[in-house]
């Protein structure tokens, strides 16, 4: 749940309901307003196939590299900022990708 998870579920609600909206515009709505958000749990079980397939070393750098990017992740939309990522943090994403 988010902070805003309430009044999402408010509205989306009242267009659902709506019913001089159409199935696609209700979808539309759905598709404009959503987003996916993947849980702790995904990341635990994701660096559990990286350290069982390439090994800690390689998890340990995946870790590293999400952390970073954490770092500049807009809480609204989930999205990177690279924007306003000083050099330092892009440089260490281009070493940790490599």
């Amino acid at each position: 749940m988010t902070k805003n998870s309430k009044a999402y579920e408010e509205e989306k609600a009242k267009i659902m309901a709506d019913p001089n909206l159409t199935k696609e515009q209700k979808q539309k709505w759905l598709e404009r307003n959503s987003q996916v958000r993947y849980k702790d749990e995904f990341y635990q079980k994701l660096e559990k196939l990286e350290k069982k397939y390439y090994g800690p070393v390689y998890a340990e750098l995946q870790e590293r590299r999400r952390s970073i990017l954490n770092q500049h992740r807009d809480d609204m939309t989930g999205n990177i900022d690279i924007d306003h990522m000083s050099a330092n943090s892009k440089a260490a994403i281009q070493r940790l990708s490599r």
